[in-house]
């Protein structure tokens, strides 16, 4: 996966059997399983339920797939046991467990597009400690005006800035304890030709 680092969750597993997106700008698709899009399957991050699936179709899961280690997608009848309100599937996205490592690990990926001028890096960091291991996670995403072979498509750049952070503690093998926490901030350059035009309309109406 960190080799497609420039991908969305709903890019990364469009090419899976059954599954279809709903573009509404750059960097805005949400992922139909079967048809079934919304309230009527889910998302599960880290053991929470995403619940920005089920708003308006201008809303893209909220998520980092960086920070997720494993993305699965299960249909049919074995969405069950994640329970009774989806109909249809679950998409998750699972962390592995720190090592119990006491050096300081990490992994850094930068990815570059020509077209638009993107760049997308993502740091990861993480420790084992007897208090507590730990594990954060950042990236940064930044993409300009993509284009044709002979004009520029206005207003499809955009920008992330997304961060998660993960304390985990075990008592003897018998208890464990995950705290996991994330921010996801995006900006989309929406049409200002079109926002300058009608602004300009109503001015000259009044």
């Amino acid at each position: 996966m960190k080799t497609i680092a420039n991908k969305t969750l709903g890019g990364l597993i469009e090419n899976e059997s059954g599954v279809n997106l709903m573009k509404n700008g750059s960097g805005i698709s949400k992922p139909i399983v079967h048809g079934l899009y919304g309230n009527r399957f889910k998302i599960i991050n880290n053991d929470i339920i995403q619940s920005g699936q089920v708003w308006g179709n201008g809303h893209a899961p909220e998520i980092d797939p960086l920070s997720a280690d494993k993305i699965t997608i299960i249909k049919g009848a074995s969405a069950i046991e994640y329970g009774a309100g989806n109909l249809g599937s679950v998409v998750l996205l699972e962390q592995k467990k720190i090592e119990k490592e006491p050096h300081l690990h990490g992994q850094t990926n930068y990815t570059y597009e020509s077209n638009g001028r993107g760049n997308n890096v993502n740091l990861r960091l993480e420790k084992y400690s007897r208090c507590f291991a730990w594990r954060i996670n950042g990236t940064l995403k930044k993409y300009g005006d993509k284009k044709s072979s002979t004009y520029f498509l206005n207003n499809t750049g955009y920008q992330e800035a997304n961060f998660s952070l993960t304390l985990q503690k075990s008592w003897k093998e018998k208890l464990f304890l995950d705290i996991y926490a994330s921010t996801f901030n995006t900006r989309a350059w929406y049409i200002k030709r079109f926002s300058s035009w009608k602004y300009y309309c109503i001015e000259q109406c009044a």
